[in-house]
């Protein structure tokens, strides 16, 4: 990330809140609106289609919850280490199913990941939350590539990386300046509760790939 300043709504916890709950919000009405479009005459693919979608919003709902109490407390004094790769076969075991709707998700995890110090459903969600608004950018986009998860450790840390095939976004790339929104807000979000527990995030773009790296120190 450069160095250049954030803007002061980037570094603002209650901005930051304040468009997360906004955004909850949006989730929820949008889940209430295709429950409402339920209807009886649909047919047996029709309702599971309809089903489907819910599910993906309550899913995508749940993850952007996750992060609010975090952003609202201080981080915890002390984090005990907890196992790197039981938190990368939560996250493997929560994505799997995704392969079948359009999107084809591949799984890179390392054998043997070390211990790491990291709240572990912290980062089931957080890296729930970027996988599914790389899914939503390319859906929007009409592109329907591939999702890469990949855990690998390196000297002082684990990484915790998705890649995937969406355009370009110049404001999902220079989420510390852009508007609290989408992919960016989740940026920012990520960073500020990250940075208060020594870990690190990155998102930049690799090899015509969109990279987004949750970095937790080896414990």
């Amino acid at each position: 990330m450069p160095t250049e300043a954030f803007s002061n709504q980037a570094n603002d916890p209650s901005q930051l809140l304040f468009a997360v709950c906004h955004e909850i919000s949006n989730l929820v009405a949008a889940i209430r609106l295709q429950a409402h479009l339920l209807d009886e005459d649909l047919d047996a693919r029709g309702l599971a289609v309809a089903s489907l979608d819910i599910d993906d919003l309550t899913a995508r709902t749940a993850s952007l919850l996750a992060m609010v109490r975090p952003m609202m407390s201080p981080a915890p004094e002390s984090i005990p280490p907890v196992s790197a790769g039981v938190i990368a076969q939560g996250i493997e075991r929560a994505l799997s199913e995704y392969g079948g709707r359009g999107f084809e998700i591949t799984f890179n995890i390392e054998p043997d990941l070390p211990d790491v110090t990291a709240e572990p459903e912290l980062f089931h969600y957080l890296m729930l939350c970027h996988a599914y608004g790389a899914m939503e950018a390319m859906e929007e986009l009409g592109e329907r590539g591939q999702i890469r998860i990949e855990v690998t450790s390196r000297e002082k840390e684990v990484v915790f990386a998705i890649e995937d095939e969406a355009p370009e976004d110049a404001e999902h790339l220079s989420w510390w300046k852009a508007s609290l929104r989408g992919r960016a807000l989740e940026s920012a979000v990520t960073h500020y509760i990250l940075d208060k527990r020594g870990a690190r995030f990155e998102v930049r773009r690799v090899g015509g790939l969109n990279r987004t790296e949750l970095a937790a120190p080896r414990g």
